[in-house]
């Protein structure tokens, strides 16, 4: 844990004492949908479709925000670290699959590499508030993931 601020205080003597906060870093992580479709983020593990499943409206996005622990997962991921594939659907129809031999895709990156992997916010964007130690990471679906998207 890193201090967030220090505090000063005068004693009647002029002693100065300074006492220290410190809190935990957090993570959020963001989800972001630039298409101009809606879309469903469905998260699966041995074909059954997990409660981690969401909705993003065109021009939408989704936050989740995680205390960070050293060694601890919340820091890499906010979904179902069981999830073994993803689909991402959108409105008309199309998918984009994230599906790596039935492997569980969270930690085993190196044998399945997605361009956006959502198990793995390391592929996103990152922002840190240095001051308070937050750290944002964000993927973003835009036109160009639409364009690769194909109907089943």
């Amino acid at each position: 844990m890193k201090p967030l601020r220090n505090k000063r205080y005068e004693t009647k003597h002029r002693a100065t004492i300074t006492c220290s906060s410190f809190i935990e870093p957090k993570v959020t992580f963001r989800v972001e949908n630039n298409t101009t479709k809606d879309l469903q983020l469905l998260f699966f593990h041995e074909s059954g479709l997990l409660d981690d499943s969401i909705s993003l409206q065109k021009s939408g996005h989704y936050e989740s925000s995680n205390r960070c622990r050293p060694g601890n997962n919340e820091d890499l991921t906010p979904f179902n670290t069981e999830t073994d594939s993803i689909i991402v659907r959108f409105e008309d129809g199309r998918i984009l699959e994230y599906y790596c031999d039935g492997i569980v895709l969270f930690k085993n990156f190196d044998k399945c590499r997605f361009e956006k992997n959502l198990m793995d916010f390391e592929t996103r964007n990152s922002k840190r508030k240095k001051l308070s130690d937050n750290t944002t990471k964000t993927i973003t679906f835009d036109e160009s993931d639409y364009q690769k998207a194909t109907f089943p």
